[in-house]
């Protein structure tokens, strides 16, 4: 390792929090190299470089951008990390942080609990899950046959943000309200 060391300020990071994710922190929050990071994995730079470069591509959506941005913050900033530097300033910004003082730690149990109740939810005909810019916490809609649509669950942003890194769940549409449908990987984690 070349001297850089995890300011872990929350605790260990969350079990739920996929390898490839964890890779692509490690590089772009605590500047390790490709090599660094396939050193300490034990597998060959070019894995982790196609992990890293998928990951940047899903920062297009707007609950991966912003989940990674708050694990990179809570969890991977260095020692080295000025505040207000221009080079610790998220890459992009979907939706403001919804940061509240008192915000409850994501860890596996909580996903995998919630995800047996509101991805059942999304699996189900004509259910997308809505995520507003302001909101804490996103709702399943299911559109019903006469038209009108129906909530069928509700679950934390934080969760949320868990089952989009998962690949459980993909943005349908991007906005001020964002939707998202249930995946095949989300289909089978029922």
């Amino acid at each position: 390792m070349t001297g850089h060391r995890t300011e872990d300020r929350q605790g260990q990071v969350p079990g739920w929090v996929p390898q490839a994710a964890m890779h692509y922190l490690r590089h772009t929050e605590q500047g390790l190299s490709i090599r660094e990071v396939a050193r300490a994995e034990g597998c060959h730079a070019s894995t982790i470089l196609r992990r890293i470069r998928r990951f940047e591509q899903r920062r297009d959506d707007p609950l991966v951008d912003e989940a990674l941005a708050h694990l990179g913050k809570a969890h991977f900033r260095t020692c080295n990390d000025t505040s207000g530097s221009e080079d610790t300033a998220p890459m992009s910004a979907h939706f403001p942080a919804v940061d509240t003082p008192g915000r409850k730690v994501c860890d596996e149990t909580t996903v995998n609990r919630e995800a047996r109740r509101v991805l059942r939810r999304l699996a189900e005909s004509g259910a997308v899950l809505a995520v507003a810019t302001d909101m804490e916490k996103a709702a399943v809609l299911r559109e019903m046959p006469d038209g009108s649509t129906n909530r069928t669950a509700v679950v934390d942003r934080h969760v949320a943000h868990a089952f989009a890194l998962k690949d459980w769940i993909a943005c349908k549409s991007a906005g001020r309200v964002a939707s998202y449908t249930i995946t095949a990987s989300g289909r089978s984690a029922l």
